[in-house]
């Protein structure tokens, strides 16, 4: 459950009214309530969705005395007949078909300071569904409530998105997914995407038979992780036609990139898979002269990981080969994999080093790459330094959750 603004109203003359009189619906609510006084007497009596029938009742106790009680009331009348500002926090539930039940406190800003407990309810001979109004009246107070008297409304439903006001540096934590999200001013951003761990396999054989395995990996107990493989062979066939993790769990595959009838390279993802230390299998029909690295990583959007895809078949040589992403998820990172079949030393990447390996000979090279920070909405080079040749190279955006 998290706690979320569902509408405000502050007074900007004096008067008897105070009231939100559109609110989101909740099963839940919260209502702070600080009147300024005039001078004269001045009450708190509330009425919900402007329902003035008598389907209202009280128990009241003022600064610890006998209980008293209202029933088939027009109104809650809860706390009045004093010349103070006062401060009230009410509690109360808001189910459709069931009865309206509130918790009330407040406390009167007299040289003593007085306290009211209550507890009230709205049945549902009238209103049967879900309120979306209040009001807080003075009626039968000499006075009235000041300028700058305030009611607000917190319900327990709402998401950040929904909310009426967010002030810029909020925090909301969703207690299901032990998510945490802070309000950067315009979107909602979640803990960032951390490094869990990271393996390689070197296979410098031609046709080697299938699995694959990284072995004794482990991937650690963090919220919403992912497993990201990143594969790279000389030949264009086959294809990898599965990845597993702990014997059973199924990676979906991203994108692959063939340059002409030779070299290739992959792309998979696992979201959620199990915390443990376990082999990840790469099953085909003979990959040769390959590599392959194995990312985990967490805060990860679970439901739709993967954002932008792009793939390059490059057949000018370069020293310098790189493919450019534009990822467009606040809080995303990216990851690419390249592969380069002619004349190319071990190569060296500009961001976070994956893995830059020989695979069979100084013409058969490997490499992936990550950033965690790239910059959202623009152009971002994945490049690197590598002997001449032509080259294939893929990247993915991986978003935040």
């Amino acid at each position: 459950m998290a706690w979320a603004k569902a509408g405000t109203t502050t007074l900007g003359s004096a008067g008897d009214d105070l009231d939100i009189t559109s609110m989101t619906a909740n099963k839940f609510n919260q209502f702070l309530v600080h009147t300024l006084n005039t001078g004269g007497t001045s009450k708190h009596n509330f009425t919900f969705d402007n329902n003035d029938n008598t389907d209202y009742a009280r128990r009241r106790s003022y600064n610890g005395a006998a209980d008293s009680t209202d029933t088939s009331q027009v109104q809650i009348e809860y706390l009045g007949d004093e010349a103070s500002d006062r401060f009230e926090v009410i509690y109360g539930s808001n189910i459709t078909s069931e009865e309206k039940l509130n918790i009330h406190f407040a406390i009167t800003g007299s040289t003593v300071p007085n306290r009211a407990e209550a507890v009230s309810k709205a049945d549902i001979t009238t209103n049967s569904g879900q309120y979306t109004r209040i009001d807080c009246n003075n009626t039968g107070g000499s006075g009235d409530f000041d300028t700058g008297s305030n009611i607000s409304a917190l319900g327990s439903e709402l998401t950040p998105a929904s909310a009426t006001s967010i002030e810029t540096g909020s925090i909301y934590i969703d207690t299901d997914t032990a998510s945490r999200y802070w309000f950067d001013g315009s979107n909602w951003r979640g803990n960032p995407i951390t490094y869990d761990n990271q393996a390689i396999i070197q296979n410098g054989s031609v046709g080697t038979s299938a699995p694959t395995t990284f072995s004794n990996f482990t991937v650690g107990n963090n919220p919403n992780r992912i497993l990201v493989v990143a594969c790279g062979s000389y030949n264009s066939n086959p294809d990898i036609t599965g990845i597993t993790w702990n014997g059973s769990e199924s990676f979906t595959h991203i994108t692959r990139k063939t340059r002409g009838t030779n070299y290739k390279v992959e792309l998979w993802y696992l979201v959620n898979p199990t915390p443990t230390t376990a082999n990840v299998v790469i099953s085909s029909s003979g990959m040769g002269q390959m590599g392959a690295i194995v990312y985990s990583f967490y805060n990860v959007d679970q439901s739709a990981p993967i954002g932008a895809i792009v793939t390059k078949d490059e057949s000018s040589a370069s020293t310098t080969p790189f493919i450019n992403i534009t990822p467009t998820n606040t809080g995303s990172m990216i990851v690419d994999c390249w592969y380069n079949g002619a004349n190319s030393a071990t190569p060296n990447n500009d961001l976070t080093d994956g893995v830059n390996i020989i695979c069979g000979g100084v013409d058969r090279s490997m490499a992936s790459q990550y950033s965690l920070t790239p910059t959202i909405g623009s152009v971002n080079s994945m490049s690197r330094t590598s002997g001449i040749g032509n080259y294939v190279q893929i990247a993915c955006e991986i978003k935040n959750g």
